[in-house]
């Protein structure tokens, strides 16, 4: 089985990087891809070593989910409809979560699935809140844990994940739950 793991979107030097080609945008990027931790059949991927407290995920809530299929050649130009799974359609996943905690909060990991009819998961990714997302190796392997922003107490970060169409088995709903919760170091 190949190694997806290292086809990942990084927008925010304004490129987008897939299975190593690049495509310019002519835009300015506000709006980030996370880079998933994509997950094979028989294979599993993790995060880098924590290098804080894991805590009980309770802490977190997550406040709003929205999900659309949108067109990626348009995808930061606001709203931009697609046909689910048609050519040149992404599946975004994106929401708000809140540090309901007492502490700061360094980063979260995040699964996101993709679920049949009858509830079971197809596909698992896990990714980081927005403000973590230098948590994921980038293509020379390296992490920024340096350059990741913690959630105050009562902090609210949002998240985003991206499927492109030709690389998800069909699905009918999603959902996304919290993972691992890591404190600020102290």
């Amino acid at each position: 089985m190949a190694d997806r793991s290292r086809e990942r979107f990084d927008v925010w030097p304004a490129r987008i990087l897939r299975s190593r080609r690049t495509v310019s945008l002519a835009v300015v990027v506000t709006f980030a891809i996370v880079t998933p931790h994509v997950a094979t059949a028989g294979e599993t991927t993790k995060p880098p070593e924590p290098a804080t407290e894991v805590q009980a995920i309770n802490r977190i809530e997550i406040t709003s989910t929205a999900s659309s299929w949108d067109n990626l050649s348009e995808l930061f130009m606001g709203s931009t409809p697609a046909s689910p799974f048609g050519e040149g359609s992404v599946f975004v996943m994106r929401g708000e979560l809140r540090n309901k905690g007492d502490a700061p909060v360094q980063y979260i990991v995040l699964r996101y699935e993709l679920l049949d009819d009858k509830g079971n998961v197809v596909n698992s990714v896990e990714g980081f809140n927005r403000s973590a997302e230098q948590m994921r190796p980038d293509e020379e392997g390296h992490t920024h844990p340096q350059e990741v922003k913690a959630i105050p107490a009562g902090g609210v970060d949002s998240y985003r994940m991206v499927f492109f169409h030709d690389e998800v088995p069909r699905f009918t709903s999603q959902r996304v739950r919290v993972s691992e919760v890591h404190l600020e170091k102290k």
